[in-house]
């Protein structure tokens, strides 16, 4: 119990020292390595695809990575798209023909949707690294400013390395059989 009592502890901190940096910045792009994603799968919402390779020459200027994230992203920036544009038509006065103008002023909200699902990896990075060393190692990467770093930003690295931690986690489980943990 008092374990799980320090998890929670942990975990809330974790979540509270990456939050804050999700507004730095913005509205303007400070790194190189995170407009890709968000931009892409903004593209695809606007062409109306889901295959990229069908639009080599739309997204060869912003996706130069494979499309992982933006994918996660889709969802998201859709939900938010209906949520904030049936706002914008119901209690802002605008009309639908401006809709594309309203989200493309200002970017930042995609932004700080990607730079969330990055923060929500980067917490279940912390778990992952608690369930494999325990509650010091849990506390060490939640408080690491490399991990906070990394899960601050709409990057690939923190993802990937969450992916990474999360195939050792299923492949290190001894309570699982040899053909479980290859599958």
């Amino acid at each position: 119990k008092r374990e799980k009592i320090l998890l929670f502890a942990i975990l809330a901190v974790a979540l509270a020292v990456r939050i804050p940096g999700i507004f730095y910045g913005l509205p303007l792009f400070l790194n190189d390595d995170e407009p890709p994603f968000p931009l892409a799968a903004l593209k695809m919402i606007q062409l109306k695809t889901l295959l990229p390779v069908l639009h080599l020459e739309e997204f060869r200027p912003i996706l130069f990575y494979t499309p992982y994230l933006s994918y996660l992203y889709l969802p998201l920036y859709i939900l938010y798209m209906a949520l904030a544009g049936a706002y914008f038509i119901l209690f802002g006065g605008g009309e639908a023909a401006q809709l594309a103008d309203y989200f493309l002023s200002d970017l930042s909200p995609f932004f700080m949707i990607a730079r969330l699902v990055s923060v929500a990896f980067g917490v279940g990075m912390v778990w992952l690294v608690y369930e494999a060393g325990g509650l010091a190692a849990g506390f060490f990467m939640a408080t690491s400013l490399l991990a906070t770093a990394l899960s601050m930003t709409a990057r690939h690295w923190g993802p990937l390395a969450f992916f990474i931690a999360l195939i050792l986690y299923f492949l290190s489980r001894e309570d699982w059989g040899v053909e479980k943990r290859y599958l």
